[in-house]
């Protein structure tokens, strides 16, 4: 103790001292401007504050209201045509008709299309078309007709009969029919477009032509 007192001068306690009041000053300062457990925005790096660094309230106080939709852009240019497709199944074709009439006064069978049986008839007097069901009863038929460029008309029966007959007795005894025809039964409708002639010889021409499968 007597040596440490020796060395304790009046100049050594006033330093002391001013050294003690500039750190306290100083804590005390840091403490003011900051608070606790904070730090200023002139202590931090430029970049030191990322995005993922801050918590989700903070980041909701950054999202201000959404603005109004600005006007449109203008259209980009047109994309490069994609490959082709490759070609899908054939659809059913049509089926040629072609039949000489025997000139006897009956109906003779031109062929049976879908769920359609179409005949013909022919002789000296009138010439005949007749469409019926192959398998069922009844027939639904849609369309129209012309008899020798005369006469023409229409049918439109969705109440299904036996069958449907288009004659003709005015020369040159031709029948023209274009129609649609099918068993109610059936999903499909087959289309005829036919033309029987009773002169000079007694044929039915013309096509067929399913609807689908």
């Amino acid at each position: 103790m007597k040596r440490l007192r020796s060395k304790v001068t009046y100049a050594n306690v006033v330093a002391s001292l001013a050294l003690f009041l500039v750190v306290a000053g100083g804590s005390a300062f840091a403490t003011s401007q900051f608070g606790r457990e904070s730090i200023g925005t002139s202590a931090l790096k430029k970049g030191a504050v990322t995005p993922a660094k801050l918590s989700n309230k903070a980041k909701s106080r950054l999202v201000g209201r959404t603005g109004k939709t600005g006007p449109r852009g203008v259209n980009g240019a047109r994309g490069p045509e994609g490959p082709r497709g490759a070609a899908g199944p054939q659809g059913p074709g049509a089926t040629a008709i072609n039949f000489a009439i025997p000139q006897d006064g009956s109906f003779h069978s031109a062929g049976t299309f879908g769920n359609v049986k179409v005949e013909a008839s022919c002789d000296a007097g009138s010439t005949a078309l007749f469409f019926k069901p192959s398998a069922g009863s009844k027939l639904e038929i849609y369309g129209s007709y012309n008899f020798s460029g005369a006469i023409s008309g229409s049918v439109n029966s969705p109440a299904a009969e036996p069958g449907y007959q288009f004659e003709t007795t005015s020369g040159p005894r031709e029948v023209y029919v274009a129609v649609i025809a099918r068993d109610p039964g059936a999903p499909n409708f087959e289309a005829f477009n036919i033309h029987v002639s009773g002169s000079p010889k007694c044929v039915a021409a013309g096509m067929a032509i399913p609807s689908g499968g």
